[in-house]
């Protein structure tokens, strides 16, 4: 049965710290901050690395350093390498939407225009540069009425689906499946989401979520983006164990755009963070996201960040956020029980608990 990430706050669980080295929340201010705090980060980090020998993940980050810093001033040979490595995102990145593009153009005729996720739905938040950030993978969300039309889009555009049997179908039918993943012979990777909040049971969050969706176009493809606020809600819900710096830029991209004036999409930038911090409330999630903006807010000083921060600051805490972090032997059935209430209160959150065990013994 599905219940709140294992990660979000345990009993005897601490406060959580991002796996983030001294030199990479320099890169980190080098790639993310205003131009004269940056430059001066990024002195910094090239005086303190081996170019030759970059840990984990920095190399990642060069393409939004060249965005960020037009005058790298490191030299020619390093100069080179940056600007090489973000010509590498800029192909990396087309090469995998080619071969993803034609499954999102057969789903928008199979289940309507896909949700499109994170890393690739920050294309406009980085002005569209394709060379920011590395995808690794395109991540699109659906509703689970559309699995039967999901595995035939996959099929019919050359994604193996043999793993997709009746009875996974059936699974995910019944929301009990998180993700589809496939992998096609050119190693480009797709996942489909069926849950949009990891571990959340309740399928009225995910329809909140999926009823504000704003459509839009990115490279030239119909689909459809989280609003704003809801998105950063999303990331920072869905975090990966070690708090990154992939994900730290996401959430700090996320952060900035509740405060930018998007008319086209209508998001109204003076109501940014309070939607946030309405929504965190409204699905009970605002402990576990304030903890993870701290997090952020430790490895850079960002305006954005600090003020969805304080919005949520802003808020009461709600009757689901206060099950969900119930302490002891009872931990984990609140936590299963505050899954399924998000956005839909404690009675919908019981009915929600016993339709999940309904659908297990059907499938079963």
């Amino acid at each position: 049965m599905p219940t709140m990430p294992a990660s979000a706050r345990g009993e005897d669980s601490a406060t959580p710290v991002a796996a983030v080295s001294s030199t990479m929340r320099l890169l980190l201010a080098a790639a993310l901050l205003p131009r004269d705090q940056a430059a001066e980060a990024w002195r910094s980090w090239l005086a303190a690395v081996d170019f030759e020998d970059l840990e984990d993940g920095a190399t990642a980050l060069l393409g939004l350093v060249a965005r960020n810093l037009p005058e790298l001033h490191a030299g020619d040979a390093i100069d080179g390498r940056v600007r090489g490595v973000q010509r590498q995102t800029w192909a990396g990145n087309q090469v995998l939407w080619s071969a993803v593009r034609p499954l999102v153009d057969r789903l928008g005729t199979v289940a309507g225009p896909p949700l499109l996720l994170p890393p690739t739905a920050l294309v406009p938040a980085f002005d569209g540069a394709w060379g920011a950030r590395p995808w690794h993978r395109i991540e699109l969300a659906l509703h689970a009425e559309a699995v039967a039309g999901v595995r035939s889009a996959l099929a019919s555009t050359g994604w193996p689906v043999d793993h997709l049997t009746p009875r996974l179908l059936a699974w995910t039918r019944a929301g009990l499946v998180g993700r589809w993943q496939a992998t096609d012979a050119a190693g480009n990777w797709v996942s489909i989401r069926w849950q949009l909040l990891r571990g959340i049971g309740s399928q009225v969050a995910d329809e909140q979520l999926r009823g504000a969706a704003l459509s839009t176009t990115v490279g030239s493809a119909r689909v459809h983006l989280l609003h704003p606020a809801d998105a950063l809600v999303e990331r920072l819900w869905n975090a990966p164990d070690d708090l990154g710096p992939g994900w730290i830029v996401e959430v700090v991209a996320l952060a900035r755009r509740l405060e930018v004036a998007q008319p086209e999409l209508g998001v109204d930038p003076n109501a940014g963070p309070a939607r946030f911090a309405s929504r965190a409330r409204s699905l009970g999630l605002s402990g576990v996201l304030r903890e993870r903006l701290d997090v952020v807010a430790d490895v850079l000083d960002d305006p954005a960040v600090s003020s969805a921060r304080a919005a949520l600051d802003r808020t009461r805490r709600g009757a689901v956020e206060a099950l969900w972090s119930l302490p002891g032997p009872v931990a984990g059935v609140g936590r299963t029980w505050a899954g399924h209430a998000a956005g839909q209160g404690l009675v919908g959150g019981a009915r929600s608990v016993l339709r999940v065990r309904r659908a297990v013994a059907q499938v079963r």
